[in-house]
């Protein structure tokens, strides 16, 4: 509910005098950063500490043969869409596609050290991996939505 209230009320301020939040862009704001609440939710608070100790660096071992571990794969490679996404639009040197998958490659080696060491998650090279094809995706979906129509009135944020 803060988070919310913060963002009515940058709205409807000047931000530094460089620049005016747009209604916009504090709606992919408000978006980002919901979306990082729900990734670390799902990350890590929906574990018990302590309850994985594993590591595995073997390349697509959770692909599996069930239908559950497909879908734990691919839940990897959805979850890091809208980071490939929402980062280009909130920030514009994550437009080129190295510095937004990197990005992308960086969190989710973040995200895959805390849970070693919060005992959260098991530490998989694959999920590294599908993260960081998901930031991709995001990223192509974001180019491909650029050639189809521009969004007008949103100004890019720089720090």
């Amino acid at each position: 509910m803060g988070i919310i209230w913060l963002v009515y009320r940058f709205s409807h301020m000047k931000v530094l005098d460089r620049f005016v939040c747009s209604k916009k862009i504090m709606l992919v704001w408000l978006l980002f950063i919901s979306y990082v609440i729900v990734v670390i939710e799902t990350a890590f608070f929906s574990r018990e500490p302590g309850s994985r100790k594993q590591v595995s660096l073997k390349l697509l071992e959770t692909w599996g043969n069930t239908f559950q571990m497909h879908a734990y794969f691919l839940e990897n490679i959805i979850m890091f869409i809208p980071f490939g996404i929402l980062l280009p639009v909130l920030f514009r040197h994550m437009r080129k596609m190295k510095y937004c998958v990197a990005t992308g490659f960086g969190c989710s080696c973040l995200i895959e050290a805390v849970q070693f060491i919060t005992q959260r998650g098991f530490l998989q090279v694959d999920d590294v991996v599908t993260n960081t094809a998901g930031a991709l995706a995001g990223w192509l979906i974001w180019c491909l939505m650029g050639r189809f129509w521009e969004v007008k009135g949103v100004r890019h944020l720089n720090y």
